[in-house]
């Protein structure tokens, strides 16, 4: 009888729960599409018409640094122009007019469970990005300027590509290099500053990650009421031994900035990490980041650069474009691991972490890791547990005296 009534209570809980999310606060429809969209090029970016028109993350002296950029008349055609990167574990482009990052393909992962979806476009991935790009302060670079690839090499097993940009006064040499055979999301940028003039220039070189915040996902069903916090991009960044996240979207500053010992700073969701990473140890590395619009962006910077006549100068800088996982976050040993916020019980989540890696990578099968992992919790607990039992019984050879 006591079985029938808790049963009838569970399906009139259920009944409740249906016709409150379903009629009473049904979930938001998502949005009609708009016929005033931007137009799109294949690979799902904005076309460089549009994207002059959007909103850009601010720099010191109002240049936009969102690309595609207004290009020289004659070298209209240099964006479209792109420069292939093969990796083991990624696909990459760059643009050959901009000199700029645009797509970084993830081999390893997809956009759906299936097979068969698209691997994922880190720089892309949720929204349309920007890609990872190079601000001087000047504005005929800035807005303008037009790069030409100079140097396609390999070197002990790594493609080497040389970009040139050049003015009457300045030179500027960008240089990317990938592993073509190694396991890494790693890409190493080195810029070469030449001032051409006999005057002293000084120029403001930062790089940049912009990219579309992702559109939170609208589901409907009878437990949509469950789903966790939306999986959002978000500034976070290593300085003074600390790493900070800036957690809150919608309360987000449109520029905030930071200058001291900084390792690195990036763009972060709940699986991927888009991260520059400082080559400088010193106290006068800035980061920018926040948000315009619908915009995320992050930035890094190594302060203005001041230039004699006929001197020169490198800049170099690295970017993790990849996962979240711990053990490649530390093979770079600046602290990248630290993206992975595990809350307050990260001295018990690290080590289990750990150890349920370790199992996976001896039997191969997470299931089976996860029982290991169990059991091992069951026995480190056992004695704790006996003890609780002990006194249970203690107890109820007690009660009756009671």
């Amino acid at each position: 009888m006591n079985q029938g009534r808790f049963l009838i209570a569970i399906l009139l809980s259920l009944g409740v729960f249906y016709i409150y999310y379903t009629w009473i606060v049904p979930p938001p429809k998502p949005p009609a599409p708009s016929d005033q969209t931007a137009p799109s090029t294949e690979n799902g970016q904005q076309s460089p018409a549009m994207a002059e028109k959007k909103d850009s993350a601010p720099t010191p002296d109002g240049v936009s640094p969102l690309f595609p950029v207004p290009s020289h008349p004659s070298d209209s055609n240099l964006e479209d122009e792109k420069v292939d990167l093969e990796g083991k574990e990624v696909s990459a482009q760059i643009s050959a007019g901009s000199a700029s990052l645009k797509s970084w393909v993830l081999k390893g992962f997809h956009e759906k469970s299936e097979e068969s979806s698209p691997h994922i476009d880190i720089l892309n991935h949720g929204g349309a990005g920007n890609g990872l790009y190079l601000t001087t302060g000047l504005k005929e670079h800035d807005l303008g300027g037009a790069y030409r690839l100079t140097e396609d090499t390999m070197v002990d097993k790594k493609r080497r590509l040389v970009f040139v940009w050049e003015s009457e006064a300045l030179r500027i040499e960008k240089e990317f290099v990938l592993a073509s055979e190694d396991s890494s999301y790693v890409v190493d940028l080195a810029v070469r500053f030449v001032n051409k003039s006999p005057d002293q220039l000084t120029v403001s070189p930062r790089l940049w990650i912009v990219k579309d915040q992702k559109k939170e996902e609208v589901s409907g069903g009878f437990f949509s009421f469950l789903k966790g916090p939306p999986n959002l991009t978000l500034p976070a960044y290593f300085a003074e031994g600390k790493a900070t996240f800036d957690s809150n979207w919608k309360k987000m500053k449109e520029a905030s900035e930071i200058t001291g010992r900084i390792s690195w700073s990036g763009l972060s969701d709940r699986y991927f990490l888009l991260g520059l990473i400082s080559r400088l140890e010193s106290e006068r590395v800035s980061t920018r980041y926040g948000r315009k619009g619908e915009q995320v962006y992050t930035s890094l910077s190594y302060g203005d650069l001041a230039l004699e006549g006929g001197d020169s100068s490198i800049q170099k800088f690295s970017a993790y474009l990849g996962p979240k996982r711990r053990e490649d976050l530390s093979k770079l040993a600046v602290s990248l691991e630290k993206s992975v916020d595990y809350g307050w019980f990260s001295f018990v989540a690290i080590p289990l972490l750990w150890l349920l890696i370790f199992f996976n990578k001896v039997i191969g099968n997470w299931g089976i890791a996860i029982i290991l992992l169990t059991f091992v919790v069951k026995l480190l607990l056992h004695p704790i547990n006996v003890k609780s039992m002990q006194s249970m019984k203690a107890m109820q050879k007690m009660q009756p005296e009671l």
